[in-house]
């Protein structure tokens, strides 16, 4: 494919929560020819004491030989679920989100797992997925099973829905998005969602106002776009709700959710960068998280 960037999608392993990571990279690498980076970090532990010297090189042995075993039998998975896709084992050494940071700075794509929806026992992956999202230098999907817990119904049903604001992240998240249906042939529905103190009935006419702006936000996300990507069917939606509630709603039984990590001004960012995490944390599907050029070089 002409014109299309060779930068590679990355997955990160673990051992314990890949198959949905690995299905989606894979999956990604074949639809746009790009390489698949099969990433794990190897975090040695710190003791807290030390250890005869012979038994912590044994130790580290057995860990860097772990890592690399994690590595090569997801490779093998990729592999075998899409042998068009040059697929690259690799072992890195250091803190997990730090690592897996910089594995994305030459990425087109990041693909985390996480099993099913996020819960106590897995305070850890929450946190990973939630910095390395925050932080990437390329769009991050953490991967799960939505619900009911089929496969299929993650990677081949329902549409793609996107969050809108008509900030330039959010801009990139449609960008994305309208992509991502694109490739899978799937519908994409674009929410605006906007909320409004209570007032008296008196300031009707303000919060007619209010809405008619809101519409022209929508709008205006949406120009230009499915003209760019005809094969689209697109479905807009204008929703007085909080943005977190009304996307999760929307996406359930949905393909995959895309949201940008920060809006418009310091106040945005922090009300979408919220958004974004509350989402990750419990959404029942599929979540991509976009940044925009400005704020991955930040």
């Amino acid at each position: 494919m002409s014109g299309i960037s060779r930068a590679p999608i990355v997955v990160g392993v673990d051992g314990s929560s890949d198959e949905l990571a690995i299905r989606w990279a894979t999956r990604e690498g074949s639809m746009r020819g790009l390489p698949l980076r099969v990433v794990n970090v190897l975090d040695p532990p710190v003791m807290a004491r030390p250890l005869d010297i012979d038994l912590a090189e044994r130790f580290m042995t057995y860990c860097r030989e772990r890592a690399q075993q994690i590595v090569d039998d997801a490779s093998s998975r990729a592999r075998s679920l899409a042998p068009d896709v040059e697929v690259t084992p690799l072992v890195v050494t250091g803190q997990v989100v730090p690592a897996l940071i910089e594995e994305t700075a030459d990425a087109r794509l990041a693909v985390l797992g996480s099993g099913h929806r996020f819960d106590a026992t897995r305070v850890r992956l929450g946190s990973v997925a939630a910095h390395v999202s925050a932080h990437a230098r390329c769009p991050v999907i953490v991967a799960r099973s939505p619900v009911t817990g089929e496969l299929a119904a993650a990677l081949g049903r329902g549409g793609v829905v996107v969050g809108v604001d008509g900030s330039a992240i959010s801009e990139a998240a449609i960008a994305f998005a309208f992509e991502e249906a694109s490739w899978r042939g799937l519908s994409l529905t674009v929410i605006h969602a906007w909320q409004t103190a209570r007032m008296p009935v008196t300031f009707d006419v303000a919060e007619a106002t209010r809405e008619a702006a809101e519409e022209r936000v929508l709008a205006e996300a949406l120009a230009g776009w499915s003209e760019k990507y005809p094969d689209v069917q697109v479905r807009s939606s204008l929703v007085r709700d909080h943005p977190a509630r009304a996307l999760m709603e929307e996406a359930m039984g949905a393909v995959l959710l895309v949201v940008g990590s920060h809006g418009r001004g310091r106040f945005a960012e922090m009300v979408l960068g919220s958004v974004s995490q509350v989402v990750l944390r419990h959404a029942s599907t599929s979540i991509a998280i976009v940044r925009n050029q400005e704020s991955r070089n930040r």
